[in-house]
């Protein structure tokens, strides 16, 4: 992640007055995405809990025919 950040910069043309407005925007952005990571790791929790999960010990038997 480092080094595509690194390279969007160099690649924008980002001088050292710019600096400043997109450290924030990488800042923004990192706490943004983290949230909605978040909320998909609940999401899916909810989901396994409410319906459990689905582990079997047991191997299935085979039908003859």
């Amino acid at each position: 992640m480092q080094f595509y950040l690194q390279s969007a910069v160099v690649e924008k043309g980002v001088t050292a007055k710019e600096y400043a407005e997109s450290r924030i925007e990488v800042i923004v952005g990192c706490i943004a995405t983290d949230v909605i990571a978040f909320f998909i790791i609940v999401a899916c929790a909810g989901a396994i809990w409410k319906f459990g999960p689905r582990i079997s010990t047991r191997p299935k038997k085979r039908r003859r025919g």
